[in-house]
């Protein structure tokens, strides 16, 4: 019998001022491909500040992009996570679509066992292990929503929000409406509702685990995100679980 052919991968580096975090994000990444997939590309999908100007970040992803072919850069005006995520999704070629943030708070052997857990389910999903890096205001914020998310959608998902692997395809045919959630906090958890609820994906769970940041600070919890969390997922519940759309 032959060797079963390795499959391919497309990783989504979603970055906004990341300059000195966002190389060895990618560095990480590259190490976990290395070997492991029969072909791959990685999608750095940054943004620029409102005024047109960053810190930096973009001259450093085009000089990635210069010195390896597999790496592209895909500038963008100031947009947010959610729709970097999705730009990603139409642009990747791959079997698999996996994103990471390019903020350097993911350990490298934490990239690494999440990429490898592909073809072990069609979605691979990671959960936070050692949350004492990150403040009591976010771990209550985010342990509240975890608690909301499964409790409205008969779930028991550990995180909604962190980075996973996903066969491309299911991905694609999820519904226009459903590509339109370009929120911070909930694009990711509407896709992994409709993902399990709509589509029956099966998934798994990789611990990870999180290193302090050196550079810079989180953007996250402005009361923006907040508002639009609430109006997003109030209407993914009436759709999905009260008037029943599956499609």
């Amino acid at each position: 019998m032959g060797q079963q052919q390795k499959p391919a991968i497309s990783v989504a580096v979603l970055v906004y001022n990341e300059k000195g975090n966002m190389e060895p994000t990618v560095q990480n990444i590259l190490d976990a491909v290395e070997g492991r997939f029969s072909d791959y590309e990685i999608l750095i999908i940054d943004c620029v500040r409102r005024d047109g100007t960053d810190d930096g970040t973009r001259e450093s992803a085009e000089k990635l992009a210069r010195e390896n072919p597999k790496i592209k850069s895909v500038p963008n005006p100031y947009v947010s996570v959610g729709y970097k995520y999705w730009k990603g999704v139409d642009l990747a070629k791959f079997e698999y679509y996996a994103f990471f943030p390019g903020d350097n708070e993911i350990t490298k052997e934490s990239i690494k066992e999440i990429i490898h857990s592909v073809e072990k389910a069609d979605m691979v999903l990671a959960y936070t292990v050692n949350k004492e890096v990150r403040s009591f205001r976010r771990n209550f914020f985010s342990k509240t929503y975890i608690f909301l998310m499964n409790l409205m959608f008969g779930l028991e998902v550990s995180y909604f929000n962190g980075p996973s692997v996903i066969k491309t395809s299911i991905l694609k045919s999820l519904p226009p409406r459903a590509k339109k959630n370009e929120g911070f906090f909930d694009f990711h958890a509407e896709i992994v509702v409709r993902m399990i609820k709509c589509r029956k994906a099966s998934y798994i769970e990789i611990p990870m685990h999180l290193q302090p940041r050196t550079i810079g600070k989180s953007t996250a919890l402005t009361m923006k995100h907040f508002k639009h969390v609430i109006k997003r997922i109030g209407k993914l519940f009436l759709e999905i679980m009260i008037l029943r759309k599956r499609n």
